[in-house]
């Protein structure tokens, strides 16, 4: 795999942010603004585009970006880089039925850098070694067996609604499994709504300590 070439960086970071091999790979150094936990966690975001802007073929078995990138190394070798910065990676109940039993920890997309991801989280004093799992759902209608909720190590929070709890008490859920509620929508006509996304990134900031939500 060759590395990674930045053609602009508006803000140099400070050098050293990465394990050596990262480093070498990713092109030079990797930082995010530092932030103590606040009323919400700061938010990182990644996707892969086509040059005209495609982001998903949007047809049944064609909606991941690997199609998108043609599984660029480079590309999940980065994904996996964001993974290791996040105390949570958030994803809603159709990218888990879409992308099943996709688990979203560092090494699961990118595994020849594992050991590199593990010495990263430990040198940002992350607590554990993968971020957890945050599935939003407002019907609480998702696969309980999903490779998701039965990896050891693995913290998964559900974020749903009332109805959703209520549909979820009648699924086998593993006992480390936490679901909890958030606010819905205020309008009165929407009771499925996942919940606002500024409930679920307070619940995580104040609850779980997340400083950073990929």
């Amino acid at each position: 795999m060759e590395p990674i070439i930045t053609l602009y960086e508006r803000e140099p970071a400070a050098p050293d942010t990465l394990p050596a091999v990262l480093a070498t790979y990713y092109g030079g150094s990797f930082t995010l603004p530092t932030q103590e936990v606040s009323i919400r966690p700061y938010v990182i975001a990644n996707f892969v585009e086509t040059l005209d802007g495609i982001v998903s073929y949007n047809a049944p078995g064609q909606t991941g970006g690997g199609l998108i990138s043609g599984n660029n190394a480079q590309d999940k070798m980065v994904m996996g880089l964001l993974r290791a910065s996040a105390d949570a990676v958030i994803l809603g109940s159709s990218s888990l039925r879409i992308d099943a039993n996709h688990l979203r920890i560092p090494s699961y997309i990118a595994p020849a850098f594992s050991a590199e991801y593990d010495a990263f989280r430990t040198q940002q004093r992350r607590q554990e070694r993968w971020p957890m799992s945050v599935v939003v759902t407002g019907s609480g209608d998702i696969d309980p067996q999903d490779r998701t909720f039965h990896t050891p190590g693995l913290r998964v929070v559900i974020a749903t609604t009332e109805q959703g709890r209520a549909y979820l008490t009648q699924q086998v859920l593993p006992p480390g499994v936490e679901v909890r509620v958030v606010e819905g929508s205020e309008k009165k006509e929407a009771p499925q709504s996942r919940g606002s996304p500024q409930a679920v990134l307070s619940l995580l900031a104040q609850d779980y300590g997340v400083r950073v939500a990929l």
